[in-house]
Protein backbone atom coordinates (compact mmCIF):
# COMPACT_ATOMS: atom_id res chain seq x y z
CA UNK A 1 0.00 0.00 0.00
CA UNK A 2 1.44 3.58 -0.84
CA UNK A 3 2.20 5.49 2.59
CA UNK A 4 0.86 8.51 0.37
CA UNK A 5 -2.54 6.98 0.00
CA UNK A 6 -5.01 9.37 1.35
CA UNK A 7 -2.97 12.02 2.25
CA UNK A 8 -5.32 14.57 1.27
CA UNK A 9 -8.08 13.07 3.47
CA UNK A 10 -6.17 14.64 6.27
CA UNK A 11 -8.33 18.10 6.57
CA UNK A 12 -8.05 18.92 10.36
CA UNK A 13 -4.47 19.13 10.48
CA UNK A 14 -4.66 21.92 13.60
CA UNK A 15 -5.67 19.00 15.54
CA UNK A 16 -3.45 16.18 15.28
CA UNK A 17 -0.97 15.91 18.13
CA UNK A 18 1.97 16.20 16.05
CA UNK A 19 6.03 16.67 17.94
CA UNK A 20 9.21 16.80 16.64
CA UNK A 21 11.69 14.57 16.46
CA UNK A 22 13.67 14.21 19.62
CA UNK A 23 16.00 11.66 21.68
CA UNK A 24 13.41 12.03 25.06
CA UNK A 25 9.84 12.18 25.00
CA UNK A 26 9.73 14.48 27.72
CA UNK A 27 10.90 17.17 26.24
CA UNK A 28 9.63 17.07 23.02
CA UNK A 29 7.32 19.95 21.27
CA UNK A 30 4.81 20.66 19.22
CA UNK A 31 5.07 21.42 15.69
CA UNK A 32 4.38 25.28 15.41
CA UNK A 33 1.87 25.33 12.13
CA UNK A 34 1.88 28.92 12.21
CA UNK A 35 5.79 29.01 11.59
CA UNK A 36 5.14 25.89 8.54
CA UNK A 37 2.27 28.49 7.04
CA UNK A 38 4.35 31.58 7.15
CA UNK A 39 7.41 29.76 5.92
CA UNK A 40 5.23 27.95 2.83
CA UNK A 41 3.72 31.40 1.94
CA UNK A 42 6.99 33.08 1.29
CA UNK A 43 8.25 30.32 -0.72
CA UNK A 44 5.06 31.32 -2.94
CA UNK A 45 5.02 34.57 -2.69
CA UNK A 46 9.28 34.32 -3.90
CA UNK A 47 7.65 31.56 -6.69
CA UNK A 48 5.05 34.08 -8.04
CA UNK A 49 7.41 36.87 -7.73
CA UNK A 50 10.42 35.20 -9.97
CA UNK A 51 7.71 33.67 -12.34
CA UNK A 52 6.33 37.38 -13.00
CA UNK A 53 9.74 38.10 -13.16
CA UNK A 54 10.67 35.60 -15.81
CA UNK A 55 7.46 36.89 -17.77
CA UNK A 56 8.63 40.46 -17.75
CA UNK A 57 11.90 39.43 -19.44
CA UNK A 58 10.04 36.98 -22.13
CA UNK A 59 7.68 39.71 -23.10
CA UNK A 60 10.63 42.40 -23.35
CA UNK A 61 12.41 39.78 -25.80
CA UNK A 62 9.18 39.41 -27.54
CA UNK A 63 9.54 35.73 -26.67
CA UNK A 64 6.61 34.10 -28.55
CA UNK A 65 6.14 30.67 -30.91
CA UNK A 66 8.02 30.63 -34.30
CA UNK A 67 4.30 29.39 -35.63
CA UNK A 68 1.75 30.35 -33.22
CA UNK A 69 -0.98 28.21 -35.18
CA UNK A 70 0.23 24.80 -34.22
CA UNK A 71 -3.06 23.34 -37.05
CA UNK A 72 -0.44 24.66 -39.52
CA UNK A 73 3.28 23.54 -39.28
CA UNK A 74 2.80 21.53 -41.70
CA UNK A 75 1.68 24.23 -44.15
CA UNK A 76 5.08 25.38 -46.00
CA UNK A 77 3.77 28.55 -47.19
CA UNK A 78 2.31 29.55 -43.22
CA UNK A 79 5.99 28.18 -42.08
CA UNK A 80 8.09 30.70 -44.74
CA UNK A 81 5.68 33.04 -44.31
CA UNK A 82 6.66 32.99 -40.35
CA UNK A 83 10.12 33.29 -41.05
CA UNK A 84 10.14 36.02 -43.78
CA UNK A 85 7.88 38.54 -41.14
CA UNK A 86 10.95 38.62 -38.76
CA UNK A 87 12.41 41.72 -38.54
CA UNK A 88 15.95 42.47 -38.61
CA UNK A 89 16.22 42.65 -34.77
CA UNK A 90 14.31 39.76 -34.54
CA UNK A 91 15.86 36.31 -34.51
CA UNK A 92 14.63 32.69 -33.88
CA UNK A 93 15.42 31.10 -30.72
CA UNK A 94 15.71 27.49 -29.46
CA UNK A 95 15.28 27.59 -25.79
CA UNK A 96 16.17 23.64 -25.58
CA UNK A 97 20.06 24.77 -26.23
CA UNK A 98 19.11 28.70 -25.13
CA UNK A 99 21.11 29.45 -28.82
CA UNK A 100 20.32 32.10 -31.41
CA UNK A 101 19.97 30.31 -34.86
CA UNK A 102 20.94 31.54 -38.12
CA UNK A 103 20.18 30.87 -41.38
CA UNK A 104 16.89 28.88 -40.99
CA UNK A 105 15.08 27.61 -43.64
CA UNK A 106 11.78 25.02 -43.66
CA UNK A 107 11.82 21.60 -45.51
CA UNK A 108 8.67 19.19 -45.90
CA UNK A 109 9.97 16.73 -43.63
CA UNK A 110 8.68 15.31 -40.61
CA UNK A 111 10.77 14.64 -37.12
CA UNK A 112 10.41 10.79 -37.93
CA UNK A 113 11.95 11.29 -41.55
CA UNK A 114 15.41 13.23 -40.32
CA UNK A 115 17.94 11.08 -39.24
CA UNK A 116 20.23 13.00 -36.50
CA UNK A 117 23.47 11.02 -37.68
CA UNK A 118 23.85 10.28 -33.77
CA UNK A 119 23.18 5.96 -33.55
CA UNK A 120 20.86 6.07 -36.67
CA UNK A 121 18.47 8.25 -34.57
CA UNK A 122 15.79 10.24 -35.98
CA UNK A 123 14.55 13.40 -34.41
CA UNK A 124 11.41 12.06 -32.51
CA UNK A 125 13.95 9.47 -30.83
CA UNK A 126 16.72 11.88 -30.59
CA UNK A 127 14.24 13.90 -28.47
CA UNK A 128 13.16 11.21 -26.53
CA UNK A 129 16.93 10.22 -25.39
CA UNK A 130 17.79 13.47 -24.85
CA UNK A 131 15.58 14.95 -23.40
CA UNK A 132 13.20 12.59 -22.28
CA UNK A 133 10.34 14.91 -24.01
CA UNK A 134 8.38 12.94 -27.17
CA UNK A 135 7.27 15.71 -29.82
CA UNK A 136 5.19 15.54 -32.02
CA UNK A 137 5.30 14.18 -35.51
CA UNK A 138 2.53 15.99 -36.98
CA UNK A 139 4.80 19.29 -38.63
CA UNK A 140 7.91 20.45 -40.48
CA UNK A 141 11.80 20.66 -39.14
CA UNK A 142 13.30 24.09 -39.42
CA UNK A 143 17.29 23.64 -40.87
CA UNK A 144 19.57 26.05 -39.71
CA UNK A 145 23.14 27.12 -41.26
CA UNK A 146 25.25 24.78 -40.16
CA UNK A 147 22.69 21.56 -41.43
CA UNK A 148 21.13 21.11 -37.70
CA UNK A 149 17.53 20.17 -37.99
CA UNK A 150 14.97 21.32 -35.45
CA UNK A 151 10.97 21.06 -34.90
CA UNK A 152 9.25 24.11 -35.91
CA UNK A 153 7.08 23.74 -31.92
CA UNK A 154 10.82 23.60 -30.33
CA UNK A 155 11.89 27.09 -31.98
CA UNK A 156 10.65 30.74 -30.60
CA UNK A 157 11.08 34.40 -31.76
CA UNK A 158 12.82 36.70 -29.54
CA UNK A 159 13.99 40.16 -30.39
CA UNK A 160 17.88 40.72 -30.16
CA UNK A 161 19.40 43.73 -30.35
CA UNK A 162 21.07 44.37 -34.01
CA UNK A 163 24.85 45.70 -33.85
CA UNK A 164 24.47 48.86 -34.90
CA UNK A 165 21.92 49.26 -32.25
CA UNK A 166 24.43 47.94 -29.90
CA UNK A 167 27.02 50.38 -30.92
CA UNK A 168 24.91 53.29 -30.12
CA UNK A 169 23.43 52.23 -26.72
CA UNK A 170 27.77 51.32 -25.95
CA UNK A 171 28.48 54.98 -26.88
CA UNK A 172 25.35 56.25 -25.01
CA UNK A 173 26.20 54.48 -21.86
CA UNK A 174 30.02 55.56 -22.07
CA UNK A 175 29.17 59.41 -22.78
CA UNK A 176 26.91 59.25 -19.55
CA UNK A 177 29.68 57.36 -17.55
CA UNK A 178 32.03 60.56 -18.77
CA UNK A 179 28.97 63.24 -18.03
CA UNK A 180 28.87 61.40 -14.73
CA UNK A 181 32.22 61.25 -13.84
CA UNK A 182 32.93 65.00 -14.91
CA UNK A 183 29.85 66.10 -12.66
CA UNK A 184 30.68 64.44 -9.70
CA UNK A 185 34.50 65.71 -9.88
CA UNK A 186 33.61 69.02 -10.04
CA UNK A 187 33.61 70.81 -6.88
CA UNK A 188 31.11 73.35 -5.80
CA UNK A 189 33.29 76.30 -6.23
CA UNK A 190 33.96 75.60 -9.28
CA UNK A 191 30.53 75.05 -11.17
CA UNK A 192 29.89 78.61 -12.52
CA UNK A 193 33.47 78.39 -14.26
CA UNK A 194 32.96 74.81 -15.21
CA UNK A 195 29.91 75.70 -17.00
CA UNK A 196 31.07 78.70 -18.76
CA UNK A 197 34.14 76.19 -20.34
CA UNK A 198 31.12 73.49 -21.71
CA UNK A 199 29.04 76.06 -22.62
CA UNK A 200 28.92 76.69 -26.30
CA UNK A 201 29.71 79.88 -27.84
CA UNK A 202 26.90 81.48 -30.00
Amino acid sequence: MDSCEDFDMCEDLDKADMYLPTKKEDNSKPCNHQEIEDRFREFKQSTYKEIHQLSCALKKVGYSPLCPDFKRRTDLDYIRECLDRMTADQAVFYSRAGEVLVGCYVTPLRPTEVQCGQGNLNLCQYFAAKWCYNIDDNQYVVINGCGAAYPVSELFIVRVPRPEAMQNDREVRAQKKRDSGMRWSIPSQDISGAQKILRPNK
